[in-house]
């Protein structure tokens, strides 16, 4: 006699992606199909888990011209692989290859003003005034520069 163990699973059926996996369960259920149904579930989570793609192709066949490339583009890939490789490989070249040093162009020093080049400043006592009077006069040193 078969030793079975039961499973049991909470689903939120607020959450709708769970709500439609409960629905499927209850179909399955009726059609007599939950037991096979839950079992390929897993076989073909954890085989897709490993990187194993041979139980989705066991159970969907029709999926497997999908899952490869047409056969006219397989001259077209061929190229990109070896045009990757070369690629690869001339990388590959140039980073043992030393790099050449290069030195840093040569920058003249900056010249300071001279004292006597500068006009001459006037300094004042501050004395409140508008904004006007204020813009005017910053327009005005300016134009001493």
């Amino acid at each position: 006699m078969p030793f079975y163990k039961q499973i049991i699973a909470h689903l939120n059926l607020d959450d709708p992606s769970q709500a439609e996996i409960y629905d499927e369960i209850i179909k399955a259920k009726e059609q007599r199909r939950w037991r096979p149904t839950f079992r390929n579930a897993l076989r073909l989570y954890f085989s897709l888990k490993r990187g194993d793609i041979s139980i989705l192709l066991e159970l969907f066949p029709n999926i497997r011209q999908q899952l490869m490339p047409p056969e006219d583009n397989n001259e077209e890939i061929l190229e990109l692989a070896k045009a990757i490789q070369t690629l690869a490989q001339n990388l590959a070249t140039t980073e043992t290859q030393p790099k050449p040093q290069l030195k840093p162009p040569m920058l003249s020093s900056p010249t300071t003003p001279m004292l006597d080049d500068l006009p001459d400043v006037e300094v004042t006592d501050a004395v409140p005034t508008n904004g006007e009077q204020i813009g005017a006069n910053l327009l005005a040193s300016f134009n001493l520069l």
